[in-house]
């Protein structure tokens, strides 16, 4: 998507990537699968993707794009000014029906639109923002057919929490041997070849027992080393979080 010389204009955008040249004071609500780029343009604002009709999902799919690489916070400015702020965040409590709003349903009485974050295709994260705690946890779901609907049901449970924010999301494919390199060899890493893995990085305080407590719950009888990896502590948490995420910029790189 290329938006050119304009001004004043207020998007919700998934896509691919994502690129201004010549604008001034757009608002955007961002999905973007590689980093966005601004050109010669000021007043920009961002904020997470947050939209969802029955169709979304499939049209992500039909189209490539994953609901779990979103780049919206991380912004390169081909040319940035001294004096002038070219872009920044919306508010983090920012809502899409306050700069969209939803067309009439008497127009479109068959529209199922919603614009409400816990629903939305693409998950809600925090991105660049500050972090409000300095534990963070990493939940690594291994490929297969039920992946993305065990990432739903898991993030669901975090948000019931009301305490913890999703940081960041990233879907990539790993071997074995990059599996290990990244984990550690002490886990059991058979599935990591059925399909991408879906990385989530959870934050907030006490959340690396929170989110182990929920894989237990979520999961119960099964073998939760067989579907997913999940920080045990917090002085390895960082670690783990920082091999996953450089590990997916080398590759997407």
């Amino acid at each position: 998507v290329y938006v050119r010389d304009c001004q004043d204009c207020k998007l919700v955008v998934a896509c691919q990537q994502f690129r201004t040249r010549d604008c001034r004071r757009l608002d955007v609500f961002l999905c973007c699968n590689t980093q966005p780029i601004i050109e010669s343009s000021t007043g920009m604002k961002f904020a997470c993707f947050q939209y969802n009709y029955p169709e979304l999902e499939g049209q992500f799919d039909a189209a490539g794009l994953s609901v779990y690489n979103n780049n919206w916070s991380n912004i390169h400015d081909f040319t940035p000014a001294a004096d002038v702020e070219t872009w920044s965040l919306l508010p983090e409590d920012a809502k899409v029906s306050d700069y969209v709003p939803h067309p009439p349903c008497r127009y479109f009485p068959e529209m199922e639109v919603s614009a409400d974050a816990d629903s939305s295709v693409v998950p809600l994260t925090l991105g660049t923002r500050r972090k409000q705690s300095d534990e963070s946890c990493l939940v690594v779901f291994y490929g297969g057919r039920q992946t993305r609907n065990n990432v739903k049901l898991y993030l669901r449970e975090v948000r019931l929490k009301g305490s913890y924010q999703l940081v960041q999301t990233k879907e990539v494919k790993m071997t074995i041997e990059d599996a290990q390199r990244v984990f550690g060899n002490e886990h059991d890493m058979t599935n990591i070849q059925q399909g991408a893995v879906i990385g989530l990085e959870i934050n907030g305080d006490n959340c690396i027992q929170v989110c182990n407590e929920i894989m237990g719950t979520l999961f119960k009888g099964r073998n939760k080393s067989e579907l997913a990896f999940i920080s045990k502590s917090n002085e390895t948490a960082a670690r783990n979080i920082d091999d996953f995420y450089n590990f997916v910029d080398m590759t997407m790189s």
